[in-house]
């Protein structure tokens, strides 16, 4: 499974008025808002760590799929099969496969 977004590593950052920011190095910006709540500190923290999650997923959808890398019998990444195949639905919804 491939993914198309902008590579980790990605960091959460907040300016002297609150507003939260996910960048990607020191310049460039993912996302932000200019609402200074804790939801939007805890939003911006989970996003800022997608890269690292997404990786960590995909090696455990590899590792322990009971249908293996190739996914045979698994069907459409069904959600009730196993855990590897959990994984890999979430990975297709965040890739939109």
């Amino acid at each position: 499974m491939s993914a198309s977004f902008t590579p980790g590593p990605w960091r959460h950052a907040s300016n002297a008025y609150g507003c939260q920011f996910v960048q990607h190095g020191d310049t460039g910006l993912i996302c932000g808002g200019n609402n200074h709540d804790t939801l939007q500190e805890v939003n911006a923290r989970l996003i800022a760590a997608a890269p690292d999650l997404y990786g960590a997923l995909s090696y455990y959808a590899e590792q322990f799929c009971e249908f293996g890398a190739s996914n045979e019998g698994c069907g459409k990444f069904s959600e009730d099969v196993c855990s590897g195949c959990k994984a890999r639905a979430a990975l297709a919804k965040a890739t939109g496969a």
